[in-house]
């Protein structure tokens, strides 16, 4: 009689699954190796080079009347062995405008990007410049900036009656003075049966050269109603300069 021949035992399940996870988790391994290797590859050998500051900040600007234009020019200059083509240049916003100097970089040579970016609001701003170039490459440049309005002479908010015998004070404020000194005394002009008298400067903050803010200062004009009746427009007009005047609308109680 001829013996059986031997049989191969088989797996449990469990082993089977756990085989497979652990060729699963070898082939994700290998997998994630070579794709890191190829994103180096495409980040060092396979890139085109453009060395350079890719990000301008204009600071803090002030805006008076219309908007601001603000110009920088990025300098980038290709360190690789190969000519680079710009195919393309474009932003992110209508704010911003940039012109490249070429489209065509030999190894060595530079190109220039002068780009303007103009601010009409307060706040900050961030814009994006975008380069294509190298085929499907993507480059980015950045410029910043933050806004103000600029805040000249203004009058603090307060009462406008002038009660017989009574000192009435009223606050101004420079706000925005380019000096740490003291602003010129101001003309004050006021309506009949009005004095008005300027009390003098106290700074209360300094120009933060830094932060591209300017000082401020605070004066005080006294008011007292010396007299006779007020028109219902009666006003003191408080000027410092050429062209930066409030008006300090004043009348008289009741019945007066």
């Amino acid at each position: 009689m001829t013996d059986a021949a031997p049989t191969t035992p088989v797996p449990p399940r469990s082993v089977v699954r756990r085989q497979l996870r652990a060729a699963l988790v070898l082939l994700l391994i290998v997998g994630g190796v070579l794709g890191s290797a190829w994103g180096t590859y495409r980040l060092t050998v396979g890139k085109p080079q453009l060395d350079g500051d890719r990000r301008h900040d204009f600071g803090m600007v002030q805006l008076i009347d219309r908007p601001v234009k603000l110009q920088h020019t990025f300098v980038l200059t290709n360190t690789s062995r190969r000519t680079i083509e710009l195919a393309n240049i474009g932003t992110s916003c209508g704010c911003t405008v940039a012109e490249p100097s070429t489209r065509t970089i030999g190894p060595g040579e530079v190109l220039e990007i002068d780009a303007t970016l103009t601010l009409n609001k307060q706040g900050r701003k961030t814009s994006k410049i975008f380069l294509e170039y190298g085929g499907t490459h993507l480059d980015v440049l950045y410029l910043e900036g933050s806004a103000r309005k600029r805040q000249r002479l203004s009058v603090v908010a307060g009462p406008r009656r002038l009660d017989p015998g009574v000192d009435l004070h009223r606050v101004i404020f420079f706000l925005d003075y380019d000096g740490n000194d003291e602003p010129p005394a101001p003309s004050v002009t006021a309506p009949d049966g009005v004095d008005a008298v300027f009390g003098g400067w106290d700074q209360v903050t300094r120009v933060r050269s830094a932060d591209g803010l300017p000082a401020r200062w605070r004066g005080r004009v006294t008011l007292r109603h010396t007299g006779g009746t007020l028109s219902a427009s009666a006003a003191v007009e408080v000027t410092v300069g050429a062209d930066q005047t409030v008006r300090i609308p004043v009348a008289l109680p009741a019945g007066e």
